[in-house]
């Protein structure tokens, strides 16, 4: 069986936050679940058929970020049934620093982070 590769570069930590989603044609997909965050993305548990590239519109629900943080984010991967993978291409300065205070609080707590690693 072939090893996954990580491609992360950023890390990232477990998070229960729902989120609103609205595809960049103002299509609406609905309400999801994010279920974990970094700087550079989030996994986003969803049923709806998102495909790679779609660019999305993301209110992100959580008291654990300081309450409603506002994104853009391009679809990057995707797992039929389950979610997508997604980057963040824009979002305000003091929401990147509530999502990486986060991420170093989780992993102060729990020592770990789903990935840890460095981009060379």
């Amino acid at each position: 069986m072939e090893e996954k590769k990580e491609r992360r570069v950023f890390r990232r930590a477990p998070i229960e936050a729902s989120a609103d989603i609205v595809e960049s044609r103002m299509a609406s997909i609905g309400r999801a679940t994010i279920e974990n965050i970094g700087v550079g993305g989030a996994f986003i548990r969803t049923d709806a058929e998102v495909k790679p590239g779609t660019v999305l519109s993301l209110l992100i629900h959580s008291d654990k970020l300081g309450g409603g943080i506002l994104a853009t984010a391009r679809v990057i991967w995707v797992e039929p049934g389950k979610g997508v993978g997604v980057r963040f291409l824009e979002m305000e300065s003091g929401d990147r620093l509530a999502i990486e205070r986060y991420v170093a609080e989780r992993a102060g707590v729990e020592g770990r982070f789903l990935a840890d690693k460095v981009s060379s």
